[in-house]
């Protein structure tokens, strides 16, 4: 170990006589601590198998301008549509859902969907194209352009029309896709005036009675190094997600946004990183 006072013996085991008690049951707690977070980590396919039985929305952020992300979800659809996820809602305009059942009744069409140009990649339309060959259901839930000056924000249009689905189709399950944000349970801005309702607030408050799972999402080819989860997991070879209930590290969503200090099952109910 460069740069450590620690000695090891040829068979790699730990010297105990250079090793003062305080160091050793320092080193032994951080061992300790590390192992704790690596039982936590699952593979997103257990993952999503479990939380849908006991969930009927999972809010799964993502990264905008990543084509990772798109290549990521459009892998784990059939994972979701074997869960029992019956709905995918999307971060497109509620006003372009004629185009989309168009296109997944008659596999034409896709290019003639408006998507918002910060997600509107090849892959995107692909994971488009992956939804409609598992035979999930996409909704599209955002504000139309020609409402974004009416008295609804984004997130309360896309909460309503997730609770109208579900008074339509009482044993629907569905996950959706939307930038990292909108899936915040609550945030503790810096300037106390500002007061912001993401999905899982305009959700309790609309539909009490839905059981919503709020993940967010990172990827490996991001170019910000401060995200202290993906630091500490950078080695991991798969993607893996991460119960933030006790999780001691600040998720990078709070590093783009004017929040005070928070922990992340404050914000979230898990971070998935691939």
């Amino acid at each position: 170990m460069p740069g450590s006072e620690l000695t090891w013996t040829v068979a790699g085991e730990l010297d105990r006589g250079a090793l003062g008690l305080a160091s050793e049951q320092a080193l032994t707690s951080e061992l300790s601590a590390d192992e704790n977070r690596s039982r936590a980590a699952v593979d997103p396919k257990s993952f999503f198998m479990s939380e849908t039985d006991s969930h009927n929305v999972i809010l799964l952020g993502t990264k905008h301008n990543q084509p990772s992300i798109s290549l990521f979800l459009t892998a784990i659809l059939p994972t979701l549509a074997a869960s029992g996820v019956t709905h995918v809602g999307l971060e497109i305009t509620s006003d372009q859902q004629p185009k989309i059942d168009n296109f997944t009744r008659t596999g034409s069409g896709l290019d003639e969907i408006d998507i918002f140009h910060a997600i509107d990649r090849p892959e995107y339309r692909c994971f488009l194209d992956t939804v409609r060959l598992c035979e999930l259901k996409p909704v599209a839930l955002d504000l139309p352009r020609s409402m974004w000056k009416s008295a609804f924000t984004r997130d309360e249009w896309m909460a309503r029309n997730i609770g109208s689905l579900f008074q339509r189709e009482s044993g629907a399950k569905m996950v959706v896709v939307v930038g990292n944000l909108h899936t915040l349970k609550r945030v503790d801005w810096l300037d106390a005036t500002k007061i912001d309702v993401f999905l899982p607030g305009y959700l309790s408050r609309y539909e009490p009675d839905l059981k919503t799972l709020s993940v967010l999402s990172d990827c490996s080819d991001t170019a910000s190094g401060s995200c202290q989860v993906r630091i500490k997991y950078r080695a991991a070879e798969k993607p893996v997600v991460l119960d933030a209930r006790g999780l001691d590290l600040r998720p990078c969503v709070l590093d783009i946004i004017a929040a005070k200090p928070m922990k992340a099952e404050d914000i979230t109910d898990a971070v998935m990183l691939y």
